[in-house]
């Protein structure tokens, strides 16, 4: 099953690319459809935002991306504008330098 994570502090819904993974049937008609299906699925179930990764990513630097892209949405900053800085606190890191690490993740739907 995916990995949902609901915030009513900011209202928006993060969910892991994994969940698309585990059942490659989903891929097989044309591939992306499925990214933009449940991201839609999410927006028409009345989430303002969500935040997705367009490919697979590393469950430790996600879990520090995501610590820190609260950070500054408790801080007051729009979802985009944390999320951009969040990106930026990861790439810093030493270990997560590649983009690999820190640039999958698009927010979708509203950005304040």
């Amino acid at each position: 099953m995916a990995d949902f994570f609901f915030s009513t502090l900011s209202g928006f819904v993060y969910y892991k690319r994994s969940f698309l993974e585990n059942d490659k049937r989903l891929n097989e008609r044309s591939p992306g459809d499925e990214l933009i299906g449940l991201t839609r699925a999410f927006l028409y179930a009345g989430a303002p935002s969500v935040v997705v990764s367009l490919w697979s990513v590393n469950a430790r630097s996600t879990h520090e991306l995501m610590l820190e892209f609260y950070r500054h949405l408790k801080k007051g900053a729009d979802k985009a504008t944390a999320l951009q800085k969040a990106q930026k606190v990861i790439m810093e890191k030493k270990e997560y330098t590649h983009p690999y690490y820190w640039a999958p993740f698009v927010l979708v739907g509203g950005w304040q």
